[in-house]
C-alpha cells in the first residue's frame, strides 16, 4: 500500500511539474503570438475562416481526387490554419509529390523572396513551422541540412526562426546545430530559440554540454551579444540558465522513459 501510494504521489508531482514547465515555456512565446487567445480561435473556426471550411469540405468529398486542389491551396494561402490544414490532408492522402513543394516552402527562408513575412509571431513563421510538422511525418528529409548552411548569411528574422523549424523537422543533427548557436551568443533571442529546440528534441547527448552552461551562467552579469539587434543587446544569462535548466529536465526525463 505504501509503495503504491509513494508512486501515485511520484506521479501526481511529475505531472505538476509538466505543467509548470509547459506554462513557463508558453510565457515566452506570448510575447510575439498572434497565434493565441481570440485570434487563433477565430482561425481554427470554420464559422470565422470559410477557407478552411471549403478545404474540409473538398478534402471530405473528394479523397485523393482533390490532391491537386489541395496542393494549389498550400501552394496560395497566406492563412497559417489553412496551410496547416492543407499540409497535413496530403500526409494523410500520403501524397509524396508534396514533399518537394512543402520543402520549398520551408527553403523561403534561405531564398531572396518577398512574398512572406520571417520572425517569430509572423503569419509567415507560424505557416511554415506547421509545414515542418507535416513533412516529418512523411520521413527523414534533407531539408534541414540545405538551411543550415546559410544559416551564418540570414538576417536576424530568418535566424530566429531556424532553431524551431529544425526541432519541427526533427533534424538529426539537433544538438550540434543548437550548441554551435547558444556557443556564438550572437543574440539573447536566437539563444533562447535554441534551448526551447532542445527542451522539444534535444537528445541525451547534449546533457553535458547543457550543464556545463548551467554552471558557467551562475551570477553571470547580463551581456552584449557578438552580433545583437538594434536596441536589444542584451543576454539575460540568468533567463537563459533557467531555460537551460529546463532543457536538462525534459531530456533526461525523455531518456529515462526511452530505458524502461
Amino acid at each position: 500500500m505504501r509503495k503504491m501510494m509513494g508512486k501515485m504521489t511520484k506521479k501526481i508531482y511529475v505531472g505538476l511539474v509538466y505543467g509548470l514547465i509547459a506554462f513557463f515555456l508558453q510565457g515566452s512565446f506570448l510575447h510575439a503570438c498572434p497565434f493565441c487567445g481570440a485570434a487563433v480561435d477565430k482561425m481554427f473556426d470554420e464559422g470565422f475562416n470559410k477557407p478552411l471550411a471549403d478545404l474540409r469540405i473538398v478534402y471530405e468529398r473528394k479523397g485523393k481526387e482533390a490532391l491537386p486542389d489541395i496542393r494549389e491551396v498550400l501552394k496560395t494561402s497566406t492563412c497559417p490554419a489553412v496551410i496547416q490544414r492543407a499540409a497535413n490532408y496530403l500526409v494523410d492522402l500520403d501524397d509524396r509529390e508534396s514533399i518537394r513543394q512543402m520543402e520549398s516552402m520551408l527553403l523561403d527562408l534561405v531564398k531572396q523572396v518577398a512574398f512572406t513575412t520571417f520572425g517569430l509571431g509572423t503569419d509567415g513563421f507560424h505557416s511554415r513551422l506547421s509545414v515542418a510538422y507535416a513533412l516529418r511525418r512523411f520521413g527523414p528529409t534533407a531539408v534541414g541540412d540545405r538551411i543550415w548552411e546559410k544559416y551564418d548569411r540570414l538576417d536576424w528574422g530568418r535566424k530566429s526562426e531556424v532553431a524551431h523549424i529544425l526541432s519541427a523537422l526533427k533534424d538529426p543533427h539537433l544538438d550540434e546545430r543548437m550548441i554551435t548557436i547558444l556557443s556564438k551568443e550572437e543574440d539573447h533571442q536566437l539563444m533562447q530559440g535554441a534551448l526551447e529546440a532542445m527542451i522539444v528534441s534535444g537528445s541525451h547527448e547534449s546533457l553535458s554540454f547543457l550543464r556545463s552552461k548551467v554552471k558557467a551562467w551562475v551570477n553571470k552579469p547580463n551581456g552584449i551579444g557578438t552580433n545583437p539587434r538594434p536596441g536589444e543587446p542584451t543576454i539575460n544569462y540568468k533567463w537563459l540558465r533557467m531555460k537551460a535548466e529546463t532543457a536538462i529536465f525534459f531530456i533526461d526525463n525523455r531518456w529515462k522513459r526511452a530505458q524502461q
